[in-house]
């Protein structure tokens, strides 16, 4: 650890929190211990913020899909009939998927 005698100001809630903090060490390993949690604790928040924006990514697609599907289930009115096989719209999707080609 390199030693540097900077003079540094801080200000007196600062330093009871340093001083809480001290414990059995110097006042300087303190400081410097209280800076690296500090940027670790940076660094944390900034990784929770992706994530939560990630997150709020997710939630929108899904909403999105299970709109879709229920747009889906209302075109084909699947609700209204218990026989599939009756379904206009269904046999005509069904139809329609079975004409494509899959390259596998």
């Amino acid at each position: 650890m390199k030693n540097h005698r900077t003079h540094i100001t801080i200000s007196e809630e600062a330093h009871n929190i340093v001083e809480q903090y001290k414990i059995g060490n110097r006042y300087s390993e303190a400081v410097d211990n209280l800076i690296k949690l500090g940027n670790y604790n940076n660094k944390l928040g900034e990784t929770i913020d992706r994530n939560n924006k990630l997150l709020e990514r997710l939630l929108f697609k899904v909403s999105y899909i299970s709109d879709l599907l229920d747009q889906f289930y209302a075109d084909m009115e699947i609700e209204k009939l218990l026989n599939p096989k009756n379904n206009k719209a269904l046999q005509k999707f069904k139809t329609n998927r079975d004409k494509l080609k899959y390259d596998d």
